[in-house]
């Protein structure tokens, strides 16, 4: 019997010290960020770290806008939606241009027809656009092309001239459970002064430049250009995609000066490329994210820098570049 006490005695005591030690805090894993030309307000609870960055006076983030919130998961690390910290840059022309324009003035070469109640059109192109419901009808998160194929665009028409330094685009925003992942992997982009005479946006070294799109349909993509332009009209030209042609989409830049934009393309080329596109529907139904065949000729043509507009029947004009065309 004082066996059995003593050992309860030891039990309760063990019991004790366990109940009075200290519970540990788990160490998060994340750490508040610092960015050049910006300030950052972070606050904590169990889960994780939100942050918000706000670029100072006369500074922006490559996406035009001045302000973004992250979050960073406590156990993992991870920081969302996207790992690392974009700069703030000098934001001198660097405005969302379709901030200054009304829906009726985006249109596009088509929208999707498949559904009834799924809304598409080009009023839906606008960047960061999310699905939207309202009685029968839904909005969906993005411009959806009703063909997947080489002539179809989405334009923008400005009140007046624009200088244009970039580009933002995304895929199509989806309800949570919807699979559909469909966003633009390349594409070009042509501008005009009357909607009607179309000039395709020209570097320092290729006279028709295609632009790389994006990887995924959440993730914003910005190609800021070597050679900004000044136009009234604006036409992006999807050239590969995945799953299907839709997009959102913002233009960087200000109101023109007036004075032409820093940057020479090239006048005089000896030869050129003529890429003819065939598409062949039984390879597209078969595997979505095919939607070409490309074979290639040389021709003769001196001057690079005459309109080049969308061709209707999969006629593209460009320059061989370095892995693809």
């Amino acid at each position: 019997m004082a066996i059995l006490l003593a050992l309860a005695y030891i039990y309760l005591g063990i019991a004790g010290l366990i109940a009075a030690a200290p519970t540990s805090t788990p160490v998060s894993r994340c750490t508040s960020p610092t960015v050049d030309n910006g300030l950052v307000q972070c606050s904590s609870n169990k889960q994780e770290l939100l942050c918000v960055i706000v670029c100072e006076k006369g500074y922006a983030f490559e996406t035009g806008a001045r302000e973004i919130q992250k979050s960073c998961d406590n156990t993992t690390g991870i920081w969302s939606p996207s790992a690392g910290f974009p700069d703030c840059v000098p934001g001198m022309c660097m405005g969302r241009l379709l901030t200054l324009v009304n829906d009726s003035d985006l249109s596009a070469s088509s929208q999707f027809l498949g559904s009834r109640t799924l809304q598409t059109g080009p009023d839906r192109a606008r960047l960061d656009a999310q699905v939207e419901a309202s009685g029968l009808h839904v909005y969906a998160g993005g411009w959806k092309a009703n063909l997947d194929s080489l002539d179809q665009y989405v334009q923008v028409e400005f009140n007046a001239t624009m200088r244009v330094r970039g580009v933002v685009t995304q895929g199509r925003a989806v309800l949570d459970g919807d699979p559909a992942n469909e966003y633009v992997t390349q594409y070009r982009l042509l501008y005009s002064d009357d909607g009607k005479a179309w000039r395709p946006y020209s570097s320092l070294k290729v006279s028709d430049q295609f632009l790389s799109g994006n990887h995924d349909r959440d993730t914003p993509n910005v190609n800021m250009l070597d050679c900004p332009f000044d136009a009234r009209f604006v036409r992006i030209n999807p050239l590969a995609w995945h799953e299907h042609i839709a997009l959102r989409f913002d233009l960087l830049g200000c109101e023109s000066d007036g004075f032409a934009p820093a940057c020479v393309t090239p006048t005089t080329r000896t030869t050129m490329l003529t890429t003819t596109v065939t598409l062949d529907p039984n390879i597209v139904n078969k595997d979505p994210t095919t939607t070409s065949i490309l074979t290639s000729t040389t021709v003769q043509r001196p001057n690079m820098c005459t309109a080049l507009p969308p061709s209707s029947h999969g006629i593209m004009h460009c320059e061989q570049q370095t892995g693809s065309l």
